[in-house]
């Protein structure tokens, strides 16, 4: 099942982590969050939706109780980099992010106890985030930026159970 909601921050998904995902005992759970907490409103350009530290504390708090509650280590996909100079051209976004707030997610991320996919974030490109890996926006992945993903779980998951 997928319990993901497009455009949700940590604090978001927190709120709604008991109803739906703990209430479906789930065996595993993937977590790929964080993109959404390093946006810049375009009326607040000077910080993050979500303060770093609070996404560590919501990252950490998520970390503990899947810990209590499920059978399987938490599988953590790095959120990925962004094309911002596609993704400011789109006039229906009111947001912009950058990839350095991004970077900092993926390193608290990629700090995370369990199974941890693509902690340097280059599944999308290895010199940077590569268009066809895109949707237009800059922002969603492309049909190959998806398989990317994947291909990065499963050889995560391939490389921790050897």
């Amino acid at each position: 099942m997928n319990a993901g909601v497009s455009y949700e921050t940590t604090t978001e998904a927190l709120k709604r982590l008991d109803r739906d995902v703990l209430a479906h005992n789930p065996d595993w759970v993937f977590i790929a969050l964080g993109t959404f907490d390093a946006q810049k409103l375009n009326v607040a350009t000077n910080r993050t939706l979500v303060s770093l530290s609070d996404t560590w504390e919501n990252l950490n708090l998520m970390q503990e109780i899947l810990t209590e509650e499920v059978e399987n280590d938490v599988v953590w996909v790095t959120p990925p980099p962004v094309i911002t100079e596609l993704l400011d051209q789109n006039p229906l976004y009111d947001f912009t992010i950058e990839n350095v707030d991004i970077s900092q997610v993926q390193e608290l991320v990629s700090g995370k106890k369990g199974y941890v996919v693509d902690p340097r974030a280059v599944r999308m490109g290895n010199q940077g985030p590569q268009a066809w890996n895109y949707l237009s926006d800059g922002l969603h992945p492309s049909l190959s930026g998806h398989i990317e993903t994947v291909k990065a779980i499963l050889k995560t998951l391939v490389k921790n159970e050897a």
